[in-house]
């Protein structure tokens, strides 16, 4: 009786493991393309040179300042007022052969959320971007 009740059992729980089997989502793994090598026709610091760098310092208090070669271009008072600003500054400071880049500098009390914001504002209206982070503080208002 005890050798019929085990191959009892293990037919079932065969049959519950093929079931699982069979229900579950069999993906196909796909192999990623690393990209090669390319040729630029200009070297990054000849891009950067054309370009206008506009840095954008924020703070915790939802302070957005503007400036382009430290000068102050504009300050604006939160997240909203800041995206019609970003992209007034890119309609102003774009040129025919350059394009805008914003370089984001969060000061150091911004919580991570409000740079993950100002950066998908960015993302959103495809502007280039980078960010310039240092720990030991930043531009004071």
């Amino acid at each position: 009786m005890n050798s019929g009740l085990i191959i009892r059992l293990v037919d079932i729980v065969l049959i519950i493991l093929f079931g699982f089997i069979g229900i579950s989502d069999i993906k196909v793994k796909r192999q990623i393309k690393v990209p090669g090598k390319t040729v630029e026709s200009e070297t990054p610091q000849e891009n950067l040179k054309n370009n206008t760098m506009i840095v954008v310092d924020f703070y915790d208090d939802d302070l957005y300042i503007f400036s382009i070669d430290n000068k102050e271009i504009g300050r604006t008072f939160g997240l909203s007022k800041a995206y019609t600003k970003f992209l007034e500054y890119r309609r102003h400071y774009k040129k025919d052969s350059s394009g805008v880049v914003f370089i984001l500098r969060p000061n150091e009390t911004v919580t991570m959320q409000q740079t993950i914001d100002v950066f998908d504002i960015c993302e959103k209206e495809k502007l280039q971007k980078g960010i310039d982070f240092n720990l030991t503080g930043t531009v004071l208002k």
